[in-house]
């Protein structure tokens, strides 16, 4: 008996459904895309807890890619390169800054409050000896990256 064209289109309809219900299930148990379980908050908290360790660990090249191309571009005016030449790399810099005994140790430091709003966020985070500090982030590309440092 060959089936009927309704028969056969209920029989895809079916599979469709099946297919699509499938998917949703996979993303809801892999905790991806909208079943996504991380905040944007917690996002940025993430974001400031590799910048501290890539600082610690003194790799320089994460700790730029952490940074947004604007504070990437004054880390890099802060090199004393001539007017007219290539300034050195944001990781270069740093590196150079680090050997000159200007680079802050980062060791037990804690994120204690973040706040989102838009496409901006704050940051606070404190060492163990008591001093604190904020760090304001913006979302670029999707990616919270690191815009100012505060005292």
């Amino acid at each position: 008996m060959v089936p009927s064209d309704r028969e056969i289109l209920a029989r895809r309809i079916t599979a469709v459904l099946l297919l699509v219900g499938t998917a949703v299930a996979v993303l809801a148990l892999a905790d991806v895309g909208p079943f996504e379980d991380r905040t944007e908050e917690d996002r940025v908290r993430e974001t400031v807890e590799e910048f501290v360790e890539a600082r610690g660990e003194r790799d320089f090249g994460a700790v730029c890619a952490l940074l947004t191309p604007t504070l990437r571009s004054q880390v890099q005016a802060t090199s004393g390169a001539r007017p007219g030449t290539e300034p050195p790399s944001c990781g270069q810099v740093l590196t150079s800054q680090s050997r000159e005994g200007s680079s802050e140790r980062d060791a037990d430091v804690e994120v204690v409050d973040v706040s989102v709003s838009g496409n901006r966020a704050r940051a606070s985070v404190e060492r163990t000896e008591g001093i604190s500090r904020g760090i304001t982030l913006e979302l670029v590309g999707g990616e919270w990256l690191i815009a100012t440092f505060e005292s």
